[in-house]
């Protein structure tokens, strides 16, 4: 299975790569529909995290990298995946308290925080079409916000939104730019098994141990959340990113903001009007915008 995986996705070219990742958005934008039926069985957000990352660690830890050429890597990649976990706690503590469009739209930011770590950490000087498509995504999560009630967002809730796209940014950055001597596949273990790992502590501070459904429906939703909105677009991501840089894997992803507004509306009946459609508009005329990149080279590892 997964040699066949690889042979098809890795013949992508930068193109088919954004339109993966678009793809790959859509997925990651359904989470706070399992995410909120989860909680209504009173499952801790904590939990609900580590069940996303924690299926597909376990699959993929066949592929963990484990040679001495790959190891300082691998570690980067836990690091990345460290960071990828604790953004999406916050993420889900964050849909917990506030409308889902409202913390959707504050997540949405997290390009302008992958452009500024990609310069920091990687030297990747951000182009004028990357920072102008940043800035669009920014108007529309002011757009919406504005549209939004305030009084619906507290500060802390707002501080706890924020923790997710700083983290998501800094995770792409990672991953993007520090594991080009691993496949994408080894990529993607490391990563789900760090976000397991930092995750997994916190379950067990907080609830004492692992929740284990009782209900069909729990499980269901669980499965569906592990395979939905991770195992597959996570895989698909890992390949497409090793094809574009981070600047263009962030801009590409936020087609998540139309997807979490349109669940806010269909599933739990959240306002949709004139604000969220410009914001939508501004989304996609961001992921037009964005320029194409020249995929990265991988550095072949040194032989231990």
């Amino acid at each position: 299975m997964f040699p066949k995986i690889r042979i098809y996705l890795g013949a992508m070219n930068p193109v088919a790569a954004t339109t993966v990742l678009a793809f790959t958005a859509l997925c990651f934008g359904l989470i706070p529909l399992f995410a909120k039926a989860l909680q209504g069985y009173g499952v801790d957000s904590a939990t609900i995290a580590l069940y996303r990352f924690l299926f597909s660690a376990l699959i993929l830890s066949p592929l963990f990298p484990l040679s001495k050429g790959k190891r300082k890597q691998a570690l980067l990649m836990v690091l990345g995946g460290a960071s990828m976990g604790l953004g999406w706690l916050a993420y889900m503590q964050a849909v917990e308290q506030a409308a889902v469009a409202v913390v959707g739209v504050v997540y949405m930011t997290y390009p302008l925080f992958t452009i500024g770590f990609a310069w920091l950490l990687a030297g990747s000087k951000p182009s004028i079409k990357s920072v102008m498509s940043g800035l669009l995504i920014l108007a529309g999560a002011i757009v919406v916000l504005n549209g939004a009630t305030q009084s619906s967002l507290a500060l802390s809730t707002l501080l706890i939104a924020l923790a997710s796209p700083v983290c998501m940014g800094l995770f792409i950055v990672v991953l993007t730019t520090k594991g080009n001597g691993l496949s994408p596949l080894e990529r993607m273990s490391s990563t789900m098994t760090g976000a397991a790992l930092v995750l997994a502590p916190i379950v067990i501070y907080r609830e004492g141990g692992i929740f284990v459904p009782a209900d069909w429906n729990a499980a269901g939703l669980i499965v569906g959340l592990a395979v939905v909105t991770a195992l597959v677009p996570q895989i698909l991501y890992s390949f497409a990113t090793a094809k574009v840089g981070p600047s263009q894997t962030a801009i590409a992803g936020s087609l998540e903001l139309p997807t979490m507004l349109i669940v806010g509306w269909l599933a739990f009946g959240e306002a949709l009007g004139s604000n969220e459609a410009i914001a939508t508009m501004l989304v996609f005329a961001a992921v037009v915008l964005v320029p194409l990149v020249k995929p990265l080279r991988p550095r072949v590892p040194t032989a231990a």
